[in-house]
């Protein structure tokens, strides 16, 4: 799930459950999507130094962190990045998306990969 062209929209998808992972890289690369995977913040960080993206699709509750945390770091290297943050878990509640260092939307999983597209194509416009 990576080394596509550099036209293709660049994602990172970071969530612990890798078959998940494994999932949305699949449904987001027949949309077009050029998709890499971490499973928890530190490699999530470390796959941002050393490539661009357009999107990260980023869980919640993670390892080792939050996912609101995370994409405020991912955004300090990456300042367009377009962060959506998604949870299983029905009681988070979304973050203040007003700020330009929010991210732009929440989904509760399950998740629809078109659905999350369409957010991302009209937070790119």
């Amino acid at each position: 799930m990576n080394n596509r062209p550099n036209s293709q929209k660049r994602l990172l998808i970071v969530d612990d459950d890798r078959s998940l992972c494994q999932m949305l890289g699949w449904a987001f690369e027949d949309l077009g999507y050029a998709v890499w995977t971490a499973s928890d913040c530190l490699e999530a960080a470390a796959t941002v130094r050393t490539r661009e993206f357009d999107y990260a699709l980023v869980d919640h509750h993670l390892p080792d962190g939050d996912g609101c945390t995370l994409s405020l770091r991912l955004k300090k290297v990456l300042p367009t990045l377009k962060v959506m943050l998604m949870s299983a878990d029905h009681s988070v509640h979304p973050p203040p998306l007003d700020d330009e260092k929010a991210p732009i939307g929440f989904m509760a999983k399950p998740l629809r990969p078109a659905q999350i597209d369409r957010w991302f194509s009209t937070a790119a416009a």
